[in-house]
């Protein structure tokens, strides 16, 4: 963590100075950004991974990032059989900064992302909670309980659906790091899922979610790998005790996690104040992880 702790302050620093010297342009050109990030092919553990041409991610002109409207707000917890530790460690990533989507209309949604291969992993279509439009624009909560700025905000999502289908059809993976992209998405499973839909006092969608969880890690002691939730022995219908054991730290690293990388992704491409903003809130974030 020291070390975690020193790279965001390198990271601060860099990210200052860019500013101080003349904004988010790389300095080395002189060349405008390009229009577009172009598909790439990889080679994965399942084979042959394509991501298609996308927009790309346009930077970000604001001063800050909003807080969302209920995120210093009074929070009861739902009656709930959940055991105790899931309720501490969901309320003490609120209390840490973890994104409330509270007060927010869950809608479609178009968001900019990063790859740590290029910079920009493009603009994205997820689902998330946007915020009471500002001066400076639309944002919104996504999955992973970060605010982002919004490229385009779309219809309303049914939120039921999306975790049905998540339990479903969503996949899981115990290999880190997760890329950006996927953490925003609704249909990977994370833990931190079930805290937003927790909060949003929707305990039966957070048990659902931490179920499916559960479900996938039988899967993967069983050497499944990255199948959906439904097709290992497990049926996806099948209740599943929840490990007695906190979540709080694998929550926090996922948390932790995907902001280091939207940092360090920013940095890269040049969106620096995107980097400064999002460092100072890892930098904020980390001691108070590390205390709990």
């Amino acid at each position: 963590m020291k070390k975690l702790s020193e790279f965001v302050s390198f990271v601060v620093l860099l990210s200052g100075l860019a500013l101080a010297v003349g904004g988010a342009a790389p300095a080395s050109t002189n060349e405008p950004a390009p229009a577009t990030v172009p598909s790439r092919s990889m080679l994965g553990m399942g084979g042959i991974v394509t991501t298609p041409e996308r927009k790309a991610t346009p930077p970000f002109h604001g001063t800050n990032l909003p807080a969302p409207p209920k995120q210093n707000s009074a929070w009861n917890a739902p009656a709930t059989s959940l055991p105790s530790n899931y309720l501490s460690a969901s309320t003490t990533l609120f209390e840490q900064g973890l994104a409330d989507p509270r007060g927010c209309e869950y809608r479609e949604i178009e968001v900019g992302t990063g790859s740590v291969w290029r910079g920009d992993g493009g603009v994205v279509t997820t689902h998330g909670w946007v915020l009471p439009e500002t001066n400076s624009g639309n944002f919104a909560v996504c999955w992973n309980g970060v605010v982002y700025p919004v490229v385009n905000v779309g219809s309303m999502v049914d939120l039921t659906a999306d975790v049905a289908s998540l339990v479903t059809n969503g996949l899981g993976s115990r290999m880190r790091p997760t890329a950006e992209g996927a953490f925003i998405s609704p249909t990977s499973l994370l833990g931190l899922k079930g805290c937003l839909l927790l909060r949003l006092g929707r305990s039966d969608l957070a048990v659902d979610c931490w179920q499916a969880l559960a479900r996938r890690s039988q899967d993967f002691q069983n050497g499944l790998g990255l199948q959906a939730p439904g097709s290992g022995p497990n049926p996806t219908n099948t209740a599943v005790s929840l490990p007695d054991t906190d979540p709080y730290l694998d929550w926090a690293g996922d948390w932790a996690w995907t902001l280091f990388e939207r940092m360090v992704c920013a940095h890269e491409r040049g969106d620096e104040m995107l980097a400064l903003l999002t460092a100072r809130q890892l930098s904020e974030a980390q001691p108070k992880i590390e205390t709990e």
